[in-house]
């Protein structure tokens, strides 16, 4: 008698074991899907997150468009003033300033 409830403790243990092990598979296979599923949310977003970026750079260049034509015609003027040569003193300014 002892023979047979010793054999079942055994036999209860490995069927436990594989009960143990098969849960285990089936969470890990859950991990994996879990796994993809997250990269796939993170992958979908991002060709309209590029647009949406495309966007606003468009809209921010049209927001400073404005302001860069008021100073694009005075900073040209300075360029081009300080691109003349300048005209030289003549002598009488000359010897004013040794003076």
């Amino acid at each position: 008698m002892s023979t047979t409830g010793g054999s079942s403790s055994v036999s209860r243990r490995i069927v436990a074991w594989l009960i143990s092990v098969y849960n285990g598979l089936v969470a890990m296979g859950q991990r994996v899907s879990q796994a993809f599923a997250d990269i796939d949310v993170q992958i979908a977003p991002a060709p309209r997150s590029h647009s949406n970026l495309v966007e606003t750079v468009k809209g921010y260049a049209a927001h400073e468009r404005a302001p860069l034509k008021r100073h694009r015609g005075p900073q040209r003027r300075m360029t081009a003033r300080a691109r003349r040569p300048r005209p030289r003193p003549s002598s009488s300014s000359q010897e004013r300033l040794a003076a």
